[in-house]
């Protein structure tokens, strides 16, 4: 190696330093999280990620009209469920509704409301629903970009079917996902009154289930985007781990969703419009945390199709001593 090659021929202090600075780099850059990224960048990961966030900024509205009509009628007698649905919404995109007295663009409560639910309404939310739908088809692009796939050839009218079908199973996700926290958050409640819990013991019951289901409902929803929305065909652990990874940087996002919606109203020039603003940095986030999922995947996805370097020898993190797939 150069940085041995340096200090054995008694070269001066700086080549040593640069070759020793030429083999950390290569060192870095064959670690799997470094070459999914790379992949990431070589494949316009962030120029897509814009795009479908700025197509999901702007098809989010209808959707949740929409689907705040249908809950609204469906669930009116159970106050506590819509109640835990709209929370679900609101930590899923932080700076949407107006909840517990908070700034947000719409409010839950308006859209609550089925008594205008007439035919006119109706076949607007049809409309609506099939120009939202673009986001959906943003992402299925972006993540088949990302694996270097063409795009999927399907009928137009099949193809919005199908989104729409997307659309419904993630829906019915949300409702399931709010009814087990729900539920969970009852029962962990109950267990804590009547054994009479400290909130030093109490706590980290709560705070696991606040952040396990909608870790599950992330997963959920990076599976079908990965394999129902995109029509991904990866290899178990490929498809495992690309949406795991998108669910867990989603639910990160969603810890820290208060401290980047603040960062974007501390900006005098943009405080008037900090909830516009926040809310398209926060689906800009989502979709690069999605397609650098999919960069990850497609390097694993190359790694177990590499049967030369089946035979190598692996360090940390996936390091492998054959050439980086980018």
């Amino acid at each position: 190696m150069d940085w041995n090659k340096a200090r054995r021929s008694g070269g001066s202090p700086f080549a040593a330093l640069m070759a020793m600075v030429q083999w950390l780099s290569a060192c870095v850059n064959v670690l799997r999280p470094v070459r999914a990224f790379r992949h990431y960048s070589l494949q316009r990961g962030p120029l897509m990620s814009a795009g479908i966030g700025f197509n999901m900024f702007f098809s989010i509205t209808g959707l949740l009209t929409t689907g705040f009509s249908i809950a609204g009628l469906v669930l009116r007698g159970q106050p506590a469920l819509l109640d835990t649905i709209v929370s679900s919404v609101a930590q899923s995109a932080p700076g949407l509704l107006k909840v517990n007295g908070g700034q947000g663009l719409v409010d839950p409560q308006d859209m609550l409301n089925p008594d205008g639910l007439g035919w006119t309404a109706v076949i607007g939310s049809l409309v609506t629903i099939v120009t939202s739908l673009r986001w959906i088809s943003g992402i299925r692009e972006g993540l088949r970009g990302v694996l270097n796939l063409p795009p999927l050839l399907l009928n137009p009218i099949l193809l919005k079917l199908r989104d729409a079908g997307i659309l419904l199973l993630l829906g019915v996700a949300l409702v399931i996902s709010a009814g087990a926290s729900l539920v969970f958050g009852t029962a962990a409640r109950w267990v804590t009154d009547f054994l009479r819990l400290d909130d030093v013991l109490a706590g980290p019951l709560t705070t696991s289930i606040k952040i396990g289901v909608p870790l599950v409902l992330g997963w959920v929803t990076a599976f079908v985007m990965y394999r129902l929305a995109a029509g991904l065909k990866l290899s178990r652990r490929a498809l495992l781990e690309g949406t795991i990874l998108a669910a867990v940087g989603t639910t990160v996002l969603q810890i820290f969703s208060t401290e980047l919606l603040a960062g974007a109203g501390r900006n005098p020039i943009l405080a008037s419009f900090a909830i516009i603003i926040g809310l398209l940095i926060w689906f800009n986030l989502v979709s690069q945390v999605y397609l650098v999922s999919a960069g990850w995947a497609a390097v694993r996805e190359a790694d177990a199709r590499d049967t030369s370097g089946a035979s190598s020898r692996k360090t940390i993190l996936g390091a492998k001593r054959t050439n980086p797939h980018t």
